[in-house]
């Protein structure tokens, strides 16, 4: 899979846990580094992403304070944010509004937006349309694609996101909920059931490419 040259495109993976999203995302994330982009990760454990620069775990209290994120992005190729507090409102602001700032970023929300706040849907929907022509890259990663009120992604992604990765599923998937992102869903999404099995979907040119462990097939185009 090839990174598109264009600025400010914005990826949604989705797959439950264990899948394999977070995997492709760092991937991704040192091959955008490698292009020159600073990368801000923003993210539910500790433990994800270690190497990708320094960690500022995020507390109530300290969400409560005021943070120079703009010194922060200047000093810093990569910064993680570990979410661990709840509501973080003021904080997800002052971070949203620094990123599109700076610009020329990579953003990593890595399936914890649930703990950003009530305005996350807002905040998330700046980055992908106001990033967009800001030069700033989005990865939504996550595991549910229905809580629009927890990540803000189902809200935005038809008229924004620009290509879509859906990982293994699980046999319980509600597929019609996924028709929006991929057309094909009812037919080839049972193949995500087994393990190293993705699709991926160009939203702009409508190519639908299934991967399995039997090969790789273009669906629709």
């Amino acid at each position: 899979m090839s990174l598109p040259r264009e600025d400010g495109k914005k990826w949604l993976l989705v797959g439950r846990s264990g899948s394999g999203k977070s995997t492709l995302a760092r991937a991704m994330a040192r091959r955008y580094a490698k292009r020159g982009y600073p990368t801000v990760i923003v993210q539910g454990h500790a433990h994800q992403w270690l190497g990708f620069g320094p960690s500022m775990v995020i507390t109530q209290e300290r969400a409560e304070k005021r943070v120079d994120f703009q010194r922060l992005l200047a000093d810093h190729k990569a910064v993680r944010f570990v979410a661990a507090g709840y509501d973080m409102d003021a904080w997800f602001d002052g971070l949203a509004g620094a990123i599109l700032e700076r610009g020329s970023m990579l953003v990593v929300l890595d399936d914890q937006q649930g703990y950003l706040g009530a305005n996350a849907p807002r905040n998330v929907a700046r980055l992908y349309m106001e990033g967009r022509f800001r030069r700033v890259h989005v990865i939504t990663i996550t595991q549910r694609l229905g809580n629009t009120s927890g990540t803000g992604t189902t809200m935005h992604a038809r008229a924004n996101v620009d290509h879509a990765v859906l990982f293994q599923v699980g046999d319980n998937t509600d597929y019609g909920r996924l028709k929006w992102l991929v057309p094909e869903a009812a037919s080839v999404c049972p193949t995500l059931a087994s393990p190293g099995g993705y699709i991926w979907r160009d939203t702009g040119s409508g190519r639908t490419v299934v991967h399995s462990p039997r090969g790789r097939r273009e669906v629709s185009r």
